[in-house]
């Protein structure tokens, strides 16, 4: 969560992660683990999520899908 918050980008899959280079590769699930805060609403489309960081998304109005 931390990175995604200083990315200006505000909806996140598989290739803008891999473009901000948050991911190394697109080939693997990818799951967004909690890990520091989020203010602004995002909204996400990964294989997995933490469910702290999901809900951390969602209180500051975001999204998350998974896809498979």
């Amino acid at each position: 969560l931390k990175a995604l918050e200083k990315s200006g980008v505000l909806e996140f899959d598989a290739k803008v992660l891999a473009d901000q280079g948050l991911v190394r590769s697109i080939k693997k699930p990818i799951k967004v683990l909690g890990y520091g805060t989020i203010s602004k609403a995002i909204t996400l489309k990964v294989n997995a999520i933490s469910e702290k960081a999901k809900a951390a998304v969602e209180a500051a109005g975001g999204k998350v899908e998974i896809v498979k």
